[in-house]
């Protein structure tokens, strides 16, 4: 991954957190005080702590230099998090699986699209993409090589309907 790179990647993942979900999600005060700021503290980890370099990070499960994965180090940093990590199984994985999927889905779609496009976060749609970018979506994104829920054959940005599934 290169600087430009990494900054794209940042960029997409604060965007997402901010305006990625539908509103109704994203407007809740436990989102508001846990999702975003988990996103923006990722980062000042990875970096602070995490990697020795942004080039040695790959993609999703592999980093070069024997650095930690971005998904290891993201998942240990959710499971420190987790308020619950001393507590039931079930309310583990409760906490996890909602607020942990959130900050996840915007780690991993960002990485993704910024570096290493995999196709491995679903659920998005071309607006919900749209909205994180009210002044335009910028290029690097609308020249993905996008694949949609019914093909795995590239489609152009320009082609994809507004309520269409993407695989980030």
């Amino acid at each position: 991954m290169n600087k430009e790179q990494y900054e794209n990647w940042k960029d997409f993942a604060m965007r997402m957190a901010q305006r990625g979900f539908k509103p109704e999600i994203t407007r809740t005060g436990q989102y508001k005080n846990y999702v975003y700021k988990a996103v923006e503290y990722f980062f000042e980890r990875i970096i602070n702590y995490g990697v020795s370099n942004i080039e040695n990070i790959d993609n999703w499960d592999h980093s070069d230099n024997n650095d930690p994965n971005v998904c290891d180090f993201l998942a240990e940093m959710l499971e420190n998090d987790n308020p619950y990590k001393y507590d039931s199984d079930a309310k583990f994985n409760k906490w996890d699986e909602k607020w942990g999927g959130y900050v996840h889905c915007c780690i991993r779609a960002g990485l993704d699209l910024a570096c290493n496009p995999s196709g491995g976060v679903v659920g998005f749609r071309k607006r919900d993409i749209e909205r994180m970018y009210p002044e335009g979506v910028p290029d690097w994104i609308k020249d993905g090589g996008w694949v949609t829920g019914k093909n795995d054959t590239p489609i152009n940005w320009n082609d994809i309907k507004s309520d269409e599934g993407l695989w980030l």
